[in-house]
């Protein structure tokens, strides 16, 4: 069911990661955001909240890392991470990395990514 419902939004966001636009923030229902989690392998802790929350007001964010000052730097990173309130009466956002659950870590390459949620799109799916 995530993958057909998500199969597109997930392309376009590695079509944008792939064209080096930098930053990609995307707040959503709950719903779309654990349905972005499944299809890019993500989980985080939202602390005081369980595992994997994606409370009201959460958003996923996508940095695409470029070390400018390394010539041989040879395949582009993502780094991925959760905006969160926790409803203490305060406006704060609370931010918490995002883990690729395929190396626990909050950073992966592009090119393992897109390798990963290959697999997980629904063929059936098409942009119009």
């Amino acid at each position: 069911l995530v993958s057909h419902s998500h199969t597109i939004m997930s392309k376009r966001i590695i079509k944008f990661l792939e064209n080096g636009s930098g930053t990609l923030i995307l707040v959503g229902h709950d719903g779309d955001l654990d349905a972005l989690a499944t299809m890019f392998g993500l989980s985080w802790h939202t602390a005081p909240f369980p595992p994997n929350a994606t409370t009201p007001g959460s958003a996923i964010r996508f940095d695409l890392l470029v070390d400018e000052n390394d010539d041989m730097f040879q395949e582009e990173e993502v780094e991925a991470s959760i905006y969160y309130q926790i409803f203490d009466g305060t406006a704060s956002v609370h931010t918490s990395p995002a883990r690729f659950t395929s190396s626990s870590s909050s950073v992966e390459t592009l090119k393992t990514i897109k390798r990963d949620l290959s697999p997980r799109f629904d063929s059936t799916c098409s942009e119009v």
